[in-house]
């Protein structure tokens, strides 16, 4: 076999817009990446403040997630880890879902 490489350039156009349910991403004061069972918050916030996890233990910010699911109207957090600015810990990197 033999390959001819005569263009790199890209056939079909970009694709520049986004669904409107499964993987939309959801602009506003809350950014996330929605899917069919799941939501995904870069930096969850509720009413433009981060989630602070005074605390700063995995316990507590287990139980702070799933609060924060919940009131999104998931049934359960999946995943969530903590970030920690200037000694203060808040909630990142959370993960919602419908299943476990």
């Amino acid at each position: 076999m033999v390959f001819n490489v005569r263009s790199v350039r890209p056939v079909a156009p970009k694709i520049t817009t986004v669904g409107a349910t499964v993987g939309a991403v959801v602009t506003g004061p809350n950014p996330s990446l929605r899917g069919m069972a799941s939501e995904y918050f870069v930096a969850p916030d509720d009413r433009g403040a981060r989630i602070e996890v005074p605390e700063g233990t995995g316990e507590a910010m287990s139980k702070r997630a799933e609060t924060f699911c919940r009131s999104r109207g998931w049934r359960t957090q999946v995943y969530a880890r903590l970030q920690t600015l200037e000694g203060r810990s808040f909630l990142a990197d959370v993960l919602c879902s419908d299943n476990r």
